[in-house]
């Protein structure tokens, strides 16, 4: 099945945290909100979904900090969403996603990670930011309900005790290992991943991420 993915609460991962080393995290926030902020603009005047335009925007590479530093912890995951700046995830992550997601888009940007006396942390970390949008939610199973916010724009609610009746159609997933869906997504990006990267994922032992919910691929 698939999964909506989240960093893991989990005390060995949540004890870690990274903070941006040069300190300006505040500044590039800023940038991003603008850019986010001309983008909506845009939409609105092409009356587009703003969700929609809003998941599938494409960073750039001066809105992520060169290197980042452990401000608590000493030991990087696989996956790691603990952080100042954004998802973090390993070289071995990124040979995961790439083996199974053909269809473009996601983005990958270069990280160095430091202890916390400065010296290098070994191995080879990006920042991983889903840019691949499906509308794939599928709620023949009665799981949640749509609803319609916009002429463009859906957003879809999970029922009370309806998390065991989630699905999302397979044929619109494929060739994805992870994507982001408008419906389920609004302002907070809900990362999905397919039932094909999570068992590569777990073939290669790469950890700090939980399912919050599953969804039957149908």
């Amino acid at each position: 099945m698939a999964a909506h993915i989240q960093a893991s609460h989990e005390t060995k991962f949540s004890s870690v945290y990274f903070v941006a080393a040069d300190g300006k995290q505040a500044e590039r926030y800023k940038q991003k909100q603008d850019y986010i902020d001309q983008i909506e603009l845009d939409c609105l005047i092409q009356k587009r979904s703003q969700s929609g335009v809003a998941d599938a925007l494409e960073w750039k590479p001066e809105f992520f900090p060169k290197q980042m530093i452990f401000q608590r912890g000493e030991q990087a995951y696989g996956f790691n969403g603990y952080n100042d700046s954004g998802n973090m995830v390993s070289q071995t992550f990124k040979d995961c996603h790439d083996r199974i997601h053909t269809v473009g888009g996601n983005q990958f940007f270069p990280v160095e990670i430091l202890n916390q006396d400065h010296s290098p942390y070994p191995g080879q970390f990006y920042f991983f930011v889903p840019t691949t949008v499906r509308e794939a939610i599928n709620d023949v199973l009665g799981g949640g309900y749509f609803t319609q916010v916009t002429k463009d724009h859906r957003s879809f609610t999970i029922e009370s005790m309806g998390r065991k009746r989630l699905a999302v159609f397979k044929d619109r997933i494929e060739g994805c290992a992870a994507w982001i869906d408008p419906a389920y997504s609004a302002r907070t990006k809900r990362t999905f991943f397919s039932d094909t990267f999570l068992a590569e994922l777990q073939k290669q032992g790469v950890e700090g991420f939980h399912c919050a919910t599953m969804w039957q691929e149908l």
